[in-house]
């Protein structure tokens, strides 16, 4: 039986419809930056993301430096299985061999394990996602052969097609590593071979799949590993009144006395301090050997940045998409027809430029 909203619920509907549209059309440092979100504290992923939004905003409301919380690094995860089949870990296995296997229509058989099938590559999305942005910074690594990557390099058709390659192997997309390690947990070997995560992610999945199988290692890239710091950032904005500033800042003040080494270490985050000790011996047990980590990498610049994140909305995998709308007279009621409408025109302004359609 249908219930026919009133005016107040259908109020209520238009409004959850905005809020969605806008989470849908921005990230949260272009929500920021457009001033469709205005914070007063924001607490990131990662300390690029603060300074992403200066240069969307043309502004500098995120101070150059912030209070770090914690840390993690960006890693390949792998089954240990398929891990050792790559030589882990007495050889040190890059994302140059990774993006080259993903690519190959051999996949497996390449490394004399052809019982593994397809070699299955996955990353979340980089216009949302710290792990999915780094991800998609090393493979123009990989395409260009250079660290210190610029607008030019990322421009380059050469690179492009390299990129647009790889990123037609990819099987799984998701906006999250949370998402990712659901269906790793679910379907195991079968939905990837290769994941790149953030090592607090790796631990927990291992921890909770104790004895339930076969469990993920943590590799270190041997071209240089990307470490998030997760920062407290007090927005100095138009919207931040002074009281509230000062309020901000004791609340960051307070979290970064609070987030212990010890704290952190035990939700299995780096502390903020980068001298302090890890538990090395318990993260080992759970399938990360920090004692492999590799040298720091840097992220490029804002610009750069921009320019990957643009390129890869127009180079990423295409996906065939099948919209089916109900138009009965049940959806006169309440204007529930003009709504799904005017999601439909969010959804499809979202939808990169190669796009058909079917009657």
């Amino acid at each position: 039986m249908g219930v026919r909203p009133g005016r107040a619920g259908t109020q209520r509907w238009r409004g959850s419809l905005k809020a969605w549209r806008g989470r849908f059309l921005t990230t949260t440092s272009t929500g920021i930056a457009r001033r469709q979100i205005t914070p007063t504290a924001w607490s990131p992923t990662d300390i690029f993301w603060g300074t992403q939004m200066n240069y969307i905003a043309r502004r500098s409301w995120a101070p150059a430096r912030s209070p770090v919380l914690m840390r993690t690094a960006t890693v390949i995860a792998m089954w240990e299985s398929m891990a050792e089949a790559l030589g882990y870990p007495n050889r040190r296995v890059g994302f140059e061999q990774i993006l080259r296997l993903a690519r190959s229509p051999e996949g497996w058989a390449n490394e004399g394990r052809p019982e593994f099938g397809a070699f299955k590559f996955v990353h979340t999305n980089p216009a949302f996602s710290s792990t999915g942005l780094a991800a998609t910074v090393a493979e123009y690594g990989f395409a260009t052969g250079k660290r210190d990557l610029q607008v030019t390099d990322v421009k380059s058709e050469r690179a492009r097609a390299k990129v647009r390659a790889i990123e037609r192997s990819i099987v799984h997309y998701g906006d999250t590593t949370v998402h990712i390690a659901k269906q790793l947990a679910k379907h195991g070997r079968a939905y990837a071979s290769a994941v790149v995560l953030g090592e607090a992610t790796l631990l927990r999945f291992n921890r909770t799949r104790a004895r339930r199988g076969e469990r993920l290692v943590a590799i270190y890239p041997k071209e240089g590993t990307f470490f998030r710091e997760h920062p407290f950032i007090v927005l100095d904005a138009p919207w931040v009144a002074p009281d509230q500033k000062r309020a901000a800042r004791d609340l960051g003040r307070y979290l970064a006395d609070k987030i212990t080494p010890q704290l952190a270490a035990k939700h299995d985050y780096r502390p903020a301090q980068p001298q302090a000790e890890l538990p090395v011996k318990r993260w080992r047990e759970l399938g990360d050997d920090v004692s492999l980590q590799t040298e720091r990498l840097e992220m490029p610049k804002p610009p750069v940045l921009d320019a990957i994140q643009r390129a890869w909305r127009a180079d990423r995998k295409p996906a065939n998409v099948l919209i089916v709308l109900d138009t009965s007279g049940s959806m006169g009621n309440g204007h529930r027809l003009q709504s799904a409408k005017q999601g439909l025109e969010v959804f499809l302004d979202q939808i990169a430029p190669r796009i058909g359609s079917a009657s």
